[in-house]
């Protein structure tokens, strides 16, 4: 089996912050997340890093004194502000480098591949399904796949790999293929 066949399995996941804003009285960073030729930018604050390092150090024993530390006093300076963007972005893409094949969820969540990257876009939707699938099927409501999903799913499919790779039996692709299986 030629890897070529499957590029998507193999896509090179990249993280840049390019800038900051001040928002309030905080400042938002402006993340900018590369999966192959899949680009998107999203917006974190200084505390929701602290909370992904929280959840992190807890449930994947995370090296405590990766994140940069809190500042109180002076925390919106320009000089803070630059130096801390580029301690962050050297968080980010540790943790990247450190989690090649899957994301754990909270850092999936985080950089939003529940949204535009395939692993993560059938991951939420099996998650969903896994919770949702059985109640839609006995009300015999519509349910509606958007492009993107589908998209996933068919690339999912052409990947030889298991149907729950990241170790998480709710977001196992079979709660997708099971649920699609049992449609009338």
């Amino acid at each position: 089996m030629d890897c070529d066949e499957y590029p998507e399995e193999n896509l090179e996941k990249k993280v840049h912050i390019v800038g900051s804003e001040l928002v309030d009285n905080y400042t938002v960073y402006i993340i900018e997340v590369n999966v192959g030729d899949h680009k998107w930018t999203i917006k974190h604050r200084y505390s929701d890093f602290h909370d992904l390092h929280e959840k992190l150090t807890s449930e994947k024993k995370n090296d405590k004194h990766l994140l940069p530390p809190k500042k109180m006093i002076g925390k919106n300076s320009k000089s803070l502000v630059e130096k801390r963007q580029k301690e962050l972005e050297v968080y980010l893409q540790t943790l990247l480098a450190r989690f090649p094949a899957a994301a754990p969820k909270v850092l999936s969540c985080f950089l939003h591949f529940h949204a535009y990257e395939i692993n993560g876009i059938a991951a939420a939707l099996a998650e969903e399904l896994y919770h949702k699938g059985e109640q839609l099927l006995v009300a015999g409501e519509v349910f509606l796949l958007r492009p993107l999903q589908l998209y996933a799913i068919t690339q999912q499919l052409k990947l030889a790999k298991p149907t729950c790779a990241s170790g998480d039996a709710k977001a196992d692709l079979g709660h997708i293929l099971d649920f699609t299986c049992r449609l009338r």
